[in-house]
């Protein structure tokens, strides 16, 4: 387990770890607000969020459907990330 801790990149802002250095380096272009990509007026800060972008974009229909808010999405892997706020809303304590 320590050895596999090692290899964890830091930011060096929040702290937040990454496995790759590739992870650790898009999530630090977020802090800077160096984005190497822009697209339908969005700042995107990875090719690979890129991509996905333009896979939403193409897509005329948006059958991932949020059953809490009705919020829709090309992209299941858009809905499983939109679900998390859901979640992390129930899980804040009202004092």
């Amino acid at each position: 387990m320590a050895a596999s801790l090692s290899r964890l990149g830091l930011c060096r802002i929040c702290g937040k770890a990454f496995r790759s250095a590739s992870g650790l380096n898009d999530h630090e272009r977020k802090h800077t607000g160096v984005a190497p990509y822009r697209c339908c007026g969005r700042m995107i800060y990875s090719k690979a969020n890129l991509t996905r972008h333009r896979c939403a974009a193409r897509k005329e229909t948006k059958e991932f459907v949020c059953e809490t808010c009705g919020r829709s999405f090309a992209i299941m892997a858009d809905l499983r990330a939109h679900m998390t706020q859901h979640q992390e809303a129930t899980l804040k304590c009202d004092t």
